[in-house]
């Protein structure tokens, strides 16, 4: 795929702030991340760090890695695969996620969805 250098060097220089926020995402959630989909018995309802903003900020860190990867490779298989195998992760796992955090937290999750934006933040009136 035809990519100018300058736009693949842009998106070099892009995936260490994306790395950064990525590594803030997992660090915020602390105890509470979990691999596969589901609540800890202890777990609790993340509202600090890139969660005041966005509830699944993780989904929008590997989206945005495999964004940049389509960029830096300049291939359309690598790319394309990349991206649509963590699109279909995220749209597959944040309904079941956001439906077992609106049974555990109930009012406070409301609040929290309210707030904040799915992946990306969500504009203020």
């Amino acid at each position: 795929m035809p990519v100018p250098n300058a736009a693949r060097w842009c998106a070099v220089g892009l995936l260490l702030p994306t790395l950064l926020f990525f590594a803030w995402s997992f660090r915020s959630l602390g105890t509470n991340y979990r691999g596969g989909v589901g609540l800890y018995d202890s777990h609790e309802l993340v509202t600090a760090g890139p969660y005041r903003a966005i509830r699944h900020p993780i989904y929008v860190a590997f989206i945005a890695l495999m964004l940049l990867a389509f960029v830096v490779s300049a291939n359309w298989i690598l790319g394309l695969s990349g991206l649509l195998l963590v699109l279909s992760i995220a749209t597959a796992r944040i309904p079941v996620e956001e439906r077992q955090l609106s049974e555990r937290f109930g009012t406070a999750w409301d609040v929290c969805r309210t707030q904040t934006g799915s992946l990306w933040p969500r504009l203020r009136r």
